[in-house]
């Protein structure tokens, strides 16, 4: 996995994002992206920890794609499936994830490609659909 967290952090420098690691937070508190400074907590204590390179992902695509006169901050929680913004960040996450995945694997498993990039299983039905879509 440090391998894909570190080829996560290369884009967020590539495009001029600064990641900050809260190493103190509560379990519950969600990873923010702010829009305007281009910054991003994640928080290493987060009880979704298996899900940190979707979650890394997901913040960056707030920063890249978002639009910086809506909101100032973005909070990541898992449970906000149906907020525009965030369903906006989840799709992004999966297709720039993805990408990374079918560069290095012959081989195309949604379940593989979930497991080793942490994608949350609500997530499941969007992944085949974006999969079988992106192979075609």
């Amino acid at each position: 996995m440090n391998n894909i967290i570190e080829k996560i952090l290369e884009e967020y420098k590539r495009n001029g994002v600064i990641v900050l690691e809260a190493t103190s937070l509560s379990t519950d508190v969600p990873d923010i992206a702010d829009l305007i400074s281009r910054q991003v907590v994640i928080n290493t204590n987060s009880k979704y920890s298996t899900q940190l390179p979707f979650r890394l992902a997901h913040e960056l695509m707030h920063i890249i794609h978002g639009n910086q006169n809506t909101h100032r901050m973005v909070a990541y929680h898992n449970y906000d499936i149906s907020n525009p913004h965030e369903i906006k960040a989840n799709k992004e996450a999966v297709e720039f994830l993805f990408n990374m995945y079918s560069s290095e694997n012959n081989e195309l498993n949604w379940i593989s490609f979930m497991n080793m990039y942490g994608v949350p299983s609500f997530m499941e039905n969007k992944v085949k659909f974006l999969i079988e879509n992106m192979i075609k």
